[in-house]
């Protein structure tokens, strides 16, 4: 694959997308949400919770995690995050780097194979975004993208797939800021705002219907434009601290106070001063204005924060965020928000654990995400992957007893394992079943003749075990204490 260059580069930009990302030093946290799962990068460590069906938590699994969870190999050093339907990008030492579903190759490592955890796509790129089947990153000023293209979405005159980065049209320097919603990306190039891709529903913004494979100007937004959030059918900026939306609204996503969809940019109600930062995604959007936050559009898994179900066709205020909000990140029904005081919140749908709050429920107004006021193991190192040994079908007498072993994980430090073992699969190591470091073996006793056993241990990173790895990805190994006596 053609890889993006080494050359230096230093850019600080201010996007708020769907897949929020933002340059910032290393002890802030820079949060970002995907279709339904989220990632956070605390002190330089790369955190991700919620779905894993394609890998895109990055933890070399593909199981739902209800609790943030390190990032595989991001354990220091992460400036940047993009989180997307079912893929991850995050910037390391100015290194990119993508994970999770690869059908389009949107990961960009010249294949279509799957990734669960995170591989090389290029050097020294200064931000990245993430579409429903493909990315974009500025590198020295200059836009590259990948992935489905289709509509155009990829910006290079083309409708042409691609599995590696290719340049944008006319993007080649002072591109500052870029956005990428399901299938139309927009991009800040010197204040000016441009869109391509799709155009359904008038997402770009240029008085049409027409689908760009090119970059077009936004109409009425000239320069000045700070900031850009591209949802799946409409766009959202923020010029001169005023916010404006078009595109499609059959959810009151534009905050016009109307379901009309607009093909130019209109002020959001309410919105025409003192906005610092906008998310879209969906069929909802968020922003911050004088340090209260703000939501609108499709309600119906609490995703407004308002404590109802009710759709809202302007802006509300979220509930305990009218002061202190310093960030925001929106998935496909799911919100995100950091106060002032460090502390991240999360509401909405929380089928998969997208919240972070440590179970699947609901919720219509903020909870505090596990860890997310400073408890999160900073410093610890992510532990590789693992694997176990079983006696199986073991003849023994009772009292039964059998050694459970297992190796070391590839890389990290363990702070202690847990184990399980039950008659039926699906345990799950708890605290009361604890082996400190380094012992990689345990003796059970007292098993019953004539049963199978199922096991599973855990290595854990620190004493709260809120970072940790599964030997062999969570599988269930199993064994048979038989009645017949057997030698050892």
């Amino acid at each position: 694959m053609r890889a993006l260059s080494a050359s230096a580069v230093s850019l600080s930009l201010l996007v708020a997308t769907p897949a929020d990302l933002r340059s910032a030093s290393a002890n802030s946290l820079i949060i970002s949400a995907g279709y339904a799962h989220t990632c956070a990068i605390k002190s330089g460590v790369l955190y991700c919770w919620g779905s894993n069906v394609s890998g895109q938590l990055g933890d070399g699994t593909t199981t739902d995690r209800s609790t943030p969870v390190r990032v595989q190999d991001m354990s220091s050093n992460v400036t940047a995050v993009a989180g997307a339907y079912y893929h991850t990008c995050a910037v390391k030492d100015g290194a990119l780097y993508c994970w999770g579903r690869n059908d389009f190759s949107q990961l960009g490592d010249g294949t279509r194979t799957d990734r669960n955890r995170p591989v090389a796509v290029g050097r020294n790129v200064a931000a990245v975004t993430t579409g429903a089947y493909h990315t974009c990153a500025i590198e020295r000023g200059a836009l590259y993208c990948w992935g489905w293209n289709r509509y155009g979405q990829l910006g290079d005159g083309t409708d042409k797939d691609r599995d590696a980065p290719v340049a944008v049209r006319d993007m080649g320097s002072d591109v500052t800021a870029v956005a990428a919603g399901r299938t139309h990306t927009c991009a800040i190039k010197a204040g000016a705002l441009y869109c391509w891709g799709r155009n359904d529903l008038s997402q770009l913004g240029d008085g049409t219907r027409t689908n760009r494979n090119a970059p077009t100007a936004v109409r009425n937004m000239g320069s000045g434009v700070s900031a850009v959030a591209a949802g799946a059918y409409h766009t959202c900026a923020i010029k001169s601290g005023a916010l404006y939306c078009w595109g499609g609204n059959i959810h009151n996503q534009l905050g016009d106070g109307t379901r009309t969809t607009r093909s130019t940019p209109i002020g959001v109600q309410n919105m025409s001063s003192g906005v610092s930062a906008v998310a879209a995604n969906e069929f909802h959007t968020c922003a911050i204005k004088s340090r209260e936050l703000y939501c609108w559009g499709n309600n119906s898994f609490g995703e407004l924060g308002d404590g109802t179900d009710e759709n809202r066709s302007r802006p509300v205020v979220v509930k305990n965020m009218d002061s202190g909000v310093s960030a925001i990140a929106i998935g496909l029904h799911h919100s995100l928000a950091l106060k002032a005081d460090g502390c991240l919140y999360a509401w909405g749908s929380n089928d998969s654990g997208q919240l972070g709050n440590g179970d699947t429920n609901d919720q219509d107004e903020p909870v505090q995400v596990t860890g997310g006021c400073g408890e999160w193991g900073v410093g610890v190192l992510p532990l590789g992957s693992f694997g176990k040994s079983a006696p199986a079908n073991k003849s023994i007498n009772q009292p039964a007893s059998v050694t459970l072993r297992w190796s070391a994980p590839l890389t990290g430090t363990v702070h202690s394992y847990r184990y399980c073992y039950a008659t039926t699969s699906g345990c799950v190591p708890t605290s009361t079943l604890q082996v400190l470091s380094p012992t990689t073996s345990v003796t059970v006793t007292g098993l019953m003749t004539g049963t199978t056993y199922y096991w599973q241990v855990r290595a854990c990173a620190e004493s709260t075990c809120s970072a940790f790895a599964d030997a062999d990805n969570g599988t269930h190994w199993a064994f048979t204490v038989s009645s017949a006596a057997q030698r050892p």
